[in-house]
């Protein structure tokens, strides 16, 4: 029976560990960052990750939504957004509405209510689109990091 020669002798340990680590950070970083995005896609129940990629416009600048204020879920189908400073209510609603998620936000004056709808069949089969687009690009990460490793 022939015996493979072990990879410890084809290289320095060292270095073979630092490569095999970085290799390894770098594919869960991958991994890390198709979960986010899977998390921002709607899905008909309500999440704050849902509202993550909302910007606002606020104090000059274009602003994170979940900087400018507080997402609670109090069911599965409504998100409540509420502003630490009450006088951004008419811009994160105009934020929301923007966004290409499809919502119709509600301000009462004190906090917004964001209704989760259910997913119709038009905007489902859209979702699976950039969903497999999403898986894609993080299947080219996975190998980007693989080979990176490979050519150490």
């Amino acid at each position: 029976m022939i015996k493979a020669t072990p990879p410890s002798v084809l290289c320095a340990p060292e270095v073979k560990m630092a490569t095999v680590e970085e290799g390894k950070t770098r594919m869960e970083d991958a991994l890390e960052a198709v979960r986010r995005e899977f998390a921002t896609v709607r899905t008909g129940k309500a999440t704050p990750a849902l509202l993550d990629s909302v910007k606002v416009e606020a104090y000059g600048s274009k602003m994170p939504l979940n900087q400018l204020a507080t997402l609670n879920t109090p069911d599965s189908s409504m998100i409540v957004v509420q502003p630490f400073d009450k006088s951004l209510l008419g811009d994160i609603e105009k934020g929301i509405m923007m966004s290409d998620l499809g919502l119709n936000p509600m301000n009462d004056g004190n906090v917004i209510r964001v209704p989760i709808p259910p997913l119709n069949e038009e905007r489902r089969r859209e979702f699976v689109k950039i969903l497999h687009k999403m898986a894609e690009e993080g299947r080219i990460s996975l190998r980007h990091a693989r080979r990176t490793v490979r050519e150490q």
